[in-house]
C-alpha cells in the first residue's frame, strides 16, 4: 500500500503533468510605431514655437523607451517595423493622428461627471487600416503621442512677479502624453492610458523618457483613460 507521503508526493506529481500539458499563451507581436510627440517654446509674450531640436530628441527617446518597455514586457515580443509602401506609411500616420483624436475624446469623456466608471464599457477604434499589419504577423501596434512646453526665462519671470501681486497667471506651458495599444486586425483600441501634465522626467533625454513611460505604462493593463477586458 502507498504510504501518505508518497501518496502526497505522487498526486503532485499528476498536479504538475497536467499543468505542463495545458497550453499556454504566446507572447503578442508588438510593434512601436513612430511616435508623434512635438516639444514647444513659449515665450514671454505667450506665443508657442515649435523647436524640431527638442520634437526629434524627444521622439527618439520616448520610441527607444517604449521599445525597452515592449521587450521587458513577457506578454509581448518586440516586432521591427516590416518593409512598407509609400502608401502603406502614409496610413500609419493617419492613424497615429486618429489615435490621438480618440485619446482626447476619450479625456474628455471620462471628465464628465458619472462616466468615469464606464470607461471599460466603451468602445473606440480606428478601423480596419492596420490590417497590412495583421498581415505581416503584428497583433499590436503600440502608439505614443502628445506634447511638452517649456516656457522661456522671461515668461516664467512674467508669471512669478504678477503671482507676487496677487494677480491672476497663466500655466506656463502645456503637456500631455498618450499611450495606446491597438489590435492590428480589427482596429480596436484595447488599452489607453495618458499623463496630464507629462512629470517624473526630460523626455527629451534618454534617461527621463524612460521614467515617464515607465511611470504611465506601470497603470496596464487597467487604463485612466480605457481598458478593454
Amino acid at each position: 500500500p502507498m504510504r501518505a507521503g508518497h501518496s502526497t508526493i505522487a498526486k503532485l506529481l499528476l498536479v504538475c503533468a497536467a499543468a505542463a500539458s495545458w497550453p499556454l499563451s504566446a507572447a503578442e507581436i508588438a510593434l512601436v510605431l513612430p511616435n508623434s510627440f512635438r516639444a514647444y517654446l513659449l515665450d514671454a509674450a505667450g506665443s508657442h514655437e515649435l523647436v524640431p531640436e527638442w520634437t526629434t530628441q524627444a521622439r527618439i527617446h520616448l520610441h527607444a523607451a517604449m521599445v525597452d518597455i515592449v521587450e521587458r514586457d513577457p506578454q509581448f515580443k518586440a516586432a521591427s517595423m516590416p518593409a512598407l509602401s509609400d502608401e502603406q506609411r502614409a496610413v500609419l500616420e493617419e492613424h497615429v493622428a486618429l489615435f490621438e483624436a480618440n485619446a482626447q475624446a476619450a479625456i474628455e469623456m471620462i471628465r464628465v461627471a458619472g462616466v468615469a466608471h464606464k470607461k471599460h464599457e466603451r468602445a473606440y477604434s480606428l478601423g480596419s487600416g492596420l490590417a497590412f499589419l495583421a498581415a505581416a504577423g503584428i497583433d499590436k501596434a503600440v502608439l505614443v503621442s502628445g506634447s511638452q512646453t517649456w516656457s522661456t526665462r522671461g515668461r516664467v519671470l512674467s508669471r512669478v512677479l504678477p503671482g507676487a501681486l496677487g494677480r491672476h497667471i497663466a500655466p506656463a506651458g502645456a503637456s500631455g502624453l498618450l499611450i495606446g495599444y491597438i489590435d492590428t486586425t480589427s482596429g480596436d483600441i484595447t488599452w489607453m492610458h495618458a499623463m496630464h501634465p507629462v512629470r517624473g522626467g526630460d523626455v527629451r533625454d534618454a534617461g527621463g523618457a524612460v521614467r515617464v513611460l515607465d511611470k504611465l505604462v506601470a497603470q496596464y493593463p487597467d487604463g485612466l483613460i480605457y481598458a478593454q477586458h
